[in-house]
């Protein structure tokens, strides 16, 4: 009776082994090291989001993050180091309608800057990587090392446009299915190669798999 279920047990075991999900190239994994956590500290609140390093040299180190991650004028940006020291930033340069913004650091980090690919394309393999403030409930700690960075996967589902001011201005955007939390914002989306392929945003309210 137990080699009978034994055999039952392997059998079924065949088809959920066969689904089980690809694992994550190492060159994603690597770019995760670039990857930082930033907070916003308001006068009643502090902002959590993520961001990733652009630009890094021995006197200077630059982050791309989302505008809304910083913005309302907040008290003061902090970058969490591998260390976790927290390192004050300032706004270098941002663009409200495309929601990015480029942060330089008052100390520089040693962090190798992430490369780009210019030229996604529908269906391809992509991976969002940041820290959703809600997987902290996992820890004890806020994660801010590159291996507590949530990473997830997905495809790009459809190349889209859409208006973002009164005067026409259009902006690309990818839909993705990989999904995207709160604190996600300002992450990089990295194709197989570990490739900046754009920024993670935001999803869309009562749908599935639509970020």
């Amino acid at each position: 009776a137990l080699s009978m279920l034994l055999v039952m047990v392997l059998v079924l075991s065949i088809p959920v082994m066969a689904c089980a999900a690809t694992a994550v190239p190492n060159s994603v994994i690597q770019a995760t090291e670039s990857v930082v956590r930033i907070f916003s500290e308001y006068r009643y609140d502090i902002g959590s989001g993520s961001g990733f390093v652009i630009k890094s040299s021995r006197s200077e180190t630059l982050v791309a993050t989302n505008y809304h991650v910083v913005e309302g004028a907040p008290l003061g940006i902090y970058v969490v180091s591998r260390e976790g020291e927290l390192l004050d930033a300032h706004v270098l340069a941002s663009d409200k309608n495309r929601d990015i913004c480029i942060l330089s650091l008052d100390k520089p980090l040693s962090m190798k800057a992430l490369r780009f690919d210019t030229k996604p394309r529908q269906g391809e393999a992509v991976y969002a990587v940041g820290y959703p403030a809600a997987s902290d409930a996992f820890s004890d700690e806020i994660a801010y090392k590159s291996e507590e960075a949530t990473i997830t996967d997905g495809i790009i589902s459809s190349l889209r446009q859409f208006t973002v001011d009164n005067k026409g201005n259009m902006v690309s955007a990818l839909q993705i299915s990989a999904a995207i939390n709160p604190g996600n914002s300002g992450g990089p989306l990295l194709n197989a190669k570990g490739q900046v392929l754009g920024i993670d945003t935001w999803g869309i309210d009562d749908s599935q798999g639509i970020f």
